[in-house]
C-alpha cells in the first residue's frame, strides 16, 4: 500500500499584511494554498498559474485588488468562493469583468527589485522549511 501526502499550506487567519509573495509560485508539488481571512493587499500575482497540481486555492476575505489570474488550466477549476470578499478584485469567475485599465495581473516588463527579491526568498524558504517539518513529523 502507498501512502501519498497532500502537499498543502494553509495561512488562513493569520493577520498577514502585503502583497502574496511571487516566490509562492516555487511551490511546484503544492496542491492545496489557503491564505484567506488576512489582509492581504495588491494583486495576485500571475505567476501563480505556473502551479500546476493545484486543486484547492483561496484568497478570500483579503483586501486584494485588479484581475484574477487567467482562467485557464487550474484556476479554471476556483469558484467565485476562492475570490470572494475582495471588492477590488474582477475578473472570472467574479461578476465584474477586467477592463483595459484593470490592474494588469501579468505586467509586460517585469523589473525586480533585488530587496523585495531577498526577502520573498526568505519567506519561500521558511514556509517550505515549516511545511516539511509539519509534513515529516505529522
Amino acid at each position: 500500500m502507498r501512502c501519498e501526502a497532500n502537499v498543502q499550506l494553509n495561512l488562513s487567519h493569520n493577520q498577514l499584511t502585503g502583497p502574496i509573495p511571487e516566490t509562492f509560485s516555487k511551490l511546484n508539488q503544492i496542491e492545496i494554498l489557503d491564505i484567506s481571512h488576512n489582509q492581504l493587499s495588491d494583486v495576485i500575482p500571475w505567476q501563480l498559474t505556473q502551479l500546476q497540481f493545484l486543486e484547492v486555492f483561496s484568497v478570500a476575505y483579503n483586501n486584494l485588488s485588479g484581475c484574477t489570474p487567467d482562467f485557464k488550466y487550474q484556476f479554471a477549476t476556483f469558484n467565485v468562493s476562492s475570490y470572494e470578499g475582495n471588492m477590488g478584485l474582477h475578473g472570472p469567475p467574479l461578476e465584474k469583468s477586467c477592463t483595459s485599465d484593470s490592474s494588469p495581473t501579468m505586467p509586460a516588463k517585469v523589473e525586480e527589485n533585488q530587496d523585495d527579491s531577498s526577502e520573498d526568498d526568505a519567506v519561500y524558504f521558511a514556509i517550505l522549511a515549516a511545511s516539511f517539518m509539519a509534513g515529516f513529523w505529522g
